[in-house]
C-alpha cells in the first residue's frame, strides 16, 4: 500500500510539473508571436526560438499569418517561420 501511495504521489508531481512547463512554453510562444507582429530586420531573433519549439508554435504563427491587419512583411515572416518548422 505504501508503494502504491508513493507511486501516486510521484505521478502527481510529474503531471503537475509537466503542466507548469507547458504553461511556461505557451507564454513564451505567445510573447515571441506578439513580437513578430511588429518585427523588422530583427525578425530572426523571434523566429529561431519558435522554430526550435516546433509544432507547439504553429497555431500562433497561423494566427499571425491570417491577420489581415498586419503588414504584408509581418505576415510573410510568419509563413516563412511555419515553413521552417514544417521542413524539420
Amino acid at each position: 500500500m505504501k508503494r502504491f501511495l508513493f507511486f501516486l504521489w510521484i505521478m502527481y508531481l510529474h503531471l503537475n510539473s509537466t503542466f507548469l512547463i507547458a504553461q511556461g512554453q505557451q507564454t513564451e510562444i505567445d510573447s515571441l508571436a506578439r513580437m513578430m507582429r511588429t518585427a523588422g530586420r530583427e525578425w530572426n531573433d523571434y523566429a529561431n526560438p519558435l522554430i526550435k519549439i516546433g509544432e507547439a508554435a504553429v497555431p500562433a504563427l497561423i494566427k499571425n499569418a491570417e491577420d489581415k491587419s498586419l503588414s504584408q512583411w509581418n505576415r510573410r515572416i510568419s509563413v516563412m517561420t511555419l515553413n521552417q518548422i514544417k521542413s524539420q
